[in-house]
């Protein structure tokens, strides 16, 4: 039931005048069934399904609507989760298999997890394998979505030996309340510790500002 598991994210940019309305299609326990295969086909026959929807839009004979006010139905991008620590085949297995049909951003998440020297090491290795997964069927890289140079840099992503993918990401539900109790009032999320804090849009701290 996917439809269960979708939310939706709008905003208004006054300067544009536009109102940006996207749906989130959350996945969980993907890797629970022992036969990954079935769950990878359930994924990719998803994002098939909404392409010959929005196909049979196109080309519809009877269509009134201007496709402009019609709710497309594709997936335009998977924000793929990838663990701490540890990169998984399974996650390389869906990873490659979704990558042949949608565009895909790997995400590492929970970074604070990890020291600043495990990350760093972690995102090459992620990266190494995402360009050679190394498993038994599959001798090609996983599709990415390659993002330009510059781009990055314009989003503050910069000074990393590997250029993104992955992202490292720290989120949280917990906000600084003497910011947002500001004037203006400031959303800042983070993550705290006995040993100090992690910043969720601290670019020392986190990718995700940049994402």
């Amino acid at each position: 039931d996917p439809d269960s598991l979708c939310s939706t994210i709008s905003w208004r940019d006054d300067d544009d005048r536009v109102i940006w309305v996207y749906k989130i299609q959350d996945t969980p326990g993907y890797g629970d069934d022992l036969n990954v295969d079935r769950s990878i086909s359930q994924l990719t026959a998803y994002i098939e399904e909404q392409n010959i929807k929005w196909l049979g839009l196109e080309q519809s004979r009877d269509r009134k609507d201007d496709l402009t006010e019609v709710e497309d139905p594709r997936v335009d991008i998977c924000l793929f989760a990838i663990p701490p620590h540890r990169m998984r085949a399974l996650d390389l297995k869906v990873m490659y298999e979704l990558g042949r049909h949608v565009p895909l951003v790997p995400v590492v998440t929970k970074a604070d997890t990890m020291s600043v020297r495990e990350a760093s090491t972690y995102r090459n290795d992620v990266a190494t394998k995402l360009s050679n997964p190394m498993l038994p069927g599959i001798r090609d890289k996983i599709n990415v979505f390659k993002f330009e140079r510059d781009t990055l840099e314009r989003a503050g992503i910069t000074d990393h030996a590997t250029p993104t993918p992955p992202f490292l990401v720290v989120a949280s539900n917990d906000i600084n309340e003497d910011l947002n109790a500001g004037d203006p009032p400031v959303y800042w999320p983070e993550r705290r510790y006995p040993w100090g804090i992690a910043e969720a849009f601290n670019r020392d701290h986190s990718d995700l500002l940049g994402l």
